[in-house]
């Protein structure tokens, strides 16, 4: 992502993306961190067996967290995913076939191409990702 981040800025080159790609989709990450820590750290490990208002509100913590990483990581890398990629497939498309990067921008070129392909491989771990997601659901649902 920083790597992404920082050419986007040194060449100029469709910087609005690398704020999407760096940050904005990372955000279910937040949810994602707390949840897990209660894996490693379960609320009957953090509080004593007496005080079970407070471990009833770690597990409540632990379930808010959970649905929303799973909320968040549809819109966020999923939705929104294919959202700017679409639009950043489109401004690439104009930018090669007007020859801009050349006229404009000359010695990016090879940047632009690392982003559609990166974009694709991440576009396709997303995917592959939320199908993880939803096999974990279901299982949790059939339990």
């Amino acid at each position: 992502a920083f790597f992404c981040g920082f050419f986007c800025l040194w060449y100029e080159v469709n910087p609005y993306y690398a704020v999407y790609i760096g940050g904005v989709c990372e955000f279910s990450s937040i949810f994602l961190a707390v949840a897990q820590t209660f894996q490693y750290y379960p609320p009957s490990y953090l509080v004593s067996a007496t005080s079970s208002s407070l471990t009833s509100t770690l597990l409540a913590i632990e379930s808010f967290c959970q649905g929303m990483f799973v909320l968040t990581f549809f819109l966020f890398r999923i939705v929104g995913w294919a959202r700017m990629s679409y639009m950043f497939f489109s401004d690439t498309s104009y930018i090669i076939k007007h020859d801009l990067l050349r006229r404009l921008r000359p010695g990016s070129g090879w940047f632009l191409w690392y982003l559609v392909i990166i974009s694709g491989l991440l576009g396709a771990l997303q995917v592959y990702w939320i199908g993880g997601i939803f096999n974990k659901l279901l299982e949790l649902s059939n339990a």
